[in-house]
């Protein structure tokens, strides 16, 4: 986190996989990356499913929206958390495989979780993917804006 090393130019995740490498070397290090695997997956599958059941919507004032722009926003949330899901779904997967193939080369990072989808998945897959991350950062924008600071209050 405060490591003062530039990030390599190519995206690989050099540095996660020094750390696994380290860890496989421990006696059960290879337990705790399949649990750190199961984490990110487990919270892929929320994220989905938060996105999906429309709570994200309690923390906006969603009354200064438009019928039409509440559907959009709705849209882009749902794009965004989607996305977002997918990508530590890929991460987490790929941790996992990590720890039982014992090889720190499977891990990813975020930007080797999109050229798996972009080069495995399909072309059409990473441009949907990529338009839903960038709708999370729309949908994020827009939270920032009309973010409703007493709806904790209301409960």
């Amino acid at each position: 986190m405060f490591n003062l090393q530039k990030a390599p130019k190519n995206g690989e995740p050099i540095q996660q996989r020094q750390l696994v490498d380290t860890l496989l070397a421990h006696n059960g290090g290879q337990a705790l990356l399949i649990a750190v695997g199961a984490i990110v997956l487990l919270t892929a599958v929320v994220l989905a499913f938060y996105g999906l059941s429309k709570r994200f919507t309690e923390t906006i004032r969603s009354n200064d929206f438009s019928k039409g722009w509440k559907f959009a926003m709705h849209g882009i949330a749902y794009a965004g958390y989607l996305s977002r899901a997918i990508i530590l779904g890929v991460i987490g997967f790929f941790f996992i495989k990590a720890a039982v193939k014992h090889n720190s080369a499977y891990v990813v990072n975020t930007d080797k979780a999109f050229d798996f989808v972009g080069d495995k998945v399909g072309h059409p897959w990473f441009i949907l993917l990529a338009i839903g991350t960038i709708s999370y950062g729309i949908y994020m924008f827009v939270l920032g804006l009309y973010y409703d600071i007493d709806a904790d209050k209301e409960k």
